[in-house]
């Protein structure tokens, strides 16, 4: 019998690192990439696909739940969108750029962290 004490391969898991608040923000996201298109954001990187991050924020706004006058709702919407995306990107799952006056988004996937 032979022990490899070695580090162990985990399974790659696709949702690795969508905790908590960041699940709703990624099946936003990964629905709203159906509608997306191909995308070179650097001209010597990869092929991606993108979204338009105002597809995201609109479908975003449609499936939080708020409560309270619409004011306040708006409010609640906007920042939890803000916190979800930054908190994405803070943690290199999601990259964004600008580009012909669209912010595109897309899924950062492990090869290209």
């Amino acid at each position: 019998m032979i022990f490899d004490w070695g580090k162990a391969q985990q399974p790659k898991d696709t949702k690795a690192g969508w905790t908590g608040s960041l699940r709703l923000f990624w099946r936003v996201l990964t629905t709203a990439l159906v509608d997306g298109q191909d995308y070179r954001p650097f001209s010597d990187g990869p092929l991606v696909r993108a979204v338009d991050i105002e597809a995201v924020r609109a479908e975003f706004y449609r499936q939080y739940a708020a409560d309270g006058p619409d004011g306040q709702k708006r409010v609640a919407k906007r920042q939890a969108f803000n916190k979800a995306l930054n908190g994405a990107q803070a943690k290199n799952l999601v990259a964004c750029r600008e580009s012909g006056g669209v912010q595109w988004v897309w899924v950062v996937t492990p090869e290209e962290s």
